[in-house]
């Protein structure tokens, strides 16, 4: 067997101590070989030219029609830089066999800048021979090449049972928090229409006029409004609340706009909190129907730890929800937050019977050499999911 098709093993008293890390790391940090691609394949690291081969890949496996427009949005105009991936290529036909494509995150590590890799799309022909062995080989090599740009660790969201099955045993990957769905109607729409039909759409319409004409509620000391330019202000409010947190990940205008207000697939709104004339925090939300029932979702929560305005922004979303016509509004709210206190005080809210809770996984990554004690400080952050702000757009999110 291959260096590169063994389980990456856990460092020994001798590779331990050539890695310098401490005993409670040494099960935890990955150590993996840089891969070698058998006859006729050939390993390559990801460009922008390579967008046709490996976006076509991506067609082929998940049969969805992504346009390069699509593509290009997601991987090359992220403003945290480009994204690093390797890919498996058939040397005679140019066909891409295999992608691991990571996007590039900046955030703040204990007060410091960093950057972590978003683990967001995989891809393998089903056609193509030793399938397994190629996506394990060149994931490898992509963490390797994060790890040489400084990249701290890799993670994932919304992780079904079978992507953390392979993650822990071939990449070091752990479950390190989840956020469960909280959930409110905001419609009797989908009910009456099982119950009645025609005649219950009929009635839903009625019901739904009458909740959309109500006044919003008192928001208390906030004044929360919709804004549509994302400028200076979203600027000022990530530099004053991001050391509040052990570990968050980047909330400045340019990402905010590349994330949401570009994103060529889902139509995204913005709720501002505003107090003595100062914006004080916002909320971001996305209006869309993933399974014929228009949803509501909280993309982002930026409070601030105050429970206080957290529920005024839950509370104004409830509001402009309604008046779009949503059915349904969710929230993944992670334990410990502002955002958790505030959720099971608003009427109406429940823990969601019919989503699975939001399960985040990360791994290191696999350094040679770790030269400083606040190296391992961060290892160790960045595996502690309650040293975590996160909220569910920070994970591409079906995008």
């Amino acid at each position: 067997m291959s260096s590169e098709t063994q389980n990456p093993q856990t460092p020994g008293a001798g590779q331990g101590s050539s890695l310098g890390l401490p005993p409670d790391l040494l099960e935890r940090v990955p150590s993996v070989p840089w891969p070698e691609p058998p006859a006729g394949i050939g390993y390559e690291r990801l460009e922008e030219s390579h967008a046709e081969a490996v976006n076509s890949l991506f067609r082929k496996v998940f049969q969805v029609n992504r346009s390069l427009e699509q593509y290009q949005w997601k991987f090359w105009d992220n403003p945290a830089g480009p994204p690093i991936g390797m890919f498996a290529l058939d040397q005679s036909s140019g066909a891409a066999l295999s992608a691991n494509i990571g996007l590039r995150k900046k955030l703040r590590l204990l007060g410091e800048d960093q950057q972590a890799l978003l683990v967001c799309e995989s891809a393998t022909d089903p056609k193509a021979r030793s399938g397994g062995r190629l996506y394990r080989s060149i994931t490898n090599g992509t963490a390797l090449m994060a790890a040489e740009e400084g990249v701290r660790f890799a993670y994932g969201g919304q992780s079904t049972d079978a992507a953390i099955k392979i993650g822990q045993r071939w990449f070091w990957y752990q479950v390190i928090f989840q956020l469960e769905i909280w959930e409110k109607r905001l419609s009797l729409g989908p009910a009456l229409r099982t119950r009645f039909g025609t005649v219950g759409g009929m009635l839903s319409r009625a019901t739904d006029w009458m909740a959309r004409s109500r006044k919003p509620a008192d928001f208390g000391k906030f004044q929360i409004r919709p804004v549509e330019t994302i400028g200076a202000d979203f600027d000022r409010l990530w530099t004053e609340y991001r050391d509040r947190y052990d570990l968050v990940f980047c909330r400045d205008a340019a990402t905010l706009r590349w994330r949401y207000q570009d994103c060529p697939l889902y139509r995204h709104h913005f709720l501002v909190a505003w107090q003595n004339q100062q914006p004080v925090g916002y909320l971001v939300w996305r209006q869309w129907e993933p399974y014929a029932t228009r949803l509501a979702t909280v993309m982002d929560l930026w409070d601030g730890s105050d429970p206080e305005l957290s529920r005024a922004l839950l509370e104004a979303m409830v509001f402009h929800a309604v008046a779009a016509r949503c059915e349904f509004m969710h929230f993944g709210a992670k334990a410990g937050t502002a955002g958790a206190e505030a959720v099971g005080q608003i009427a109406g809210f429940k823990p969601s019977t019919r989503e699975r809770p939001d399960r985040v996984i990360a791994t290191p990554m696999p350094l040679p050499v770790w030269h400083r004690e606040r190296d391992f400080e961060m290892i160790r952050a960045s595996l502690d999911g309650e040293r975590w702000y996160y909220t569910q757009g920070d994970c591409d999110f079906l995008d």
